[in-house]
């Protein structure tokens, strides 16, 4: 499921998925990795992948999983390896 973010906080980042209301990705579903900072993964405006944990009706609450990419997770690995050997203008 695609979704945008729509704000970003301490603790996640919402997500609108094309339902009333904005689903929540906790930081400690942002990524395959630890994630201290929620700023660091994701920012206003960006479309990412998440996928439905949970649907609390009663508290009008939708929490969501992001998935990354196979490609976002490939690099990411290598950067980790390697460090980040692009040229900066």
């Amino acid at each position: 499921l695609k979704g945008t973010v729509r704000n970003v906080v301490d603790f996640g980042a919402f997500v609108d998925i094309g339902v009333k209301q904005d689903g929540l990705v906790h930081v400690s579903r942002m990524a395959d990795r630890y994630v201290r900072n929620p700023f660091d993964v994701v920012s206003v405006g960006d479309v990412v992948d998440v996928t439905v944990i949970n649907v609390d009706l009663e508290r009008g609450r939708i929490s969501l999983r992001r998935r990354e990419s196979r490609l976002h997770r490939d690099t990411q690995r290598c950067t980790e390896m390697h460090g980040d050997k692009r040229e900066h203008s």
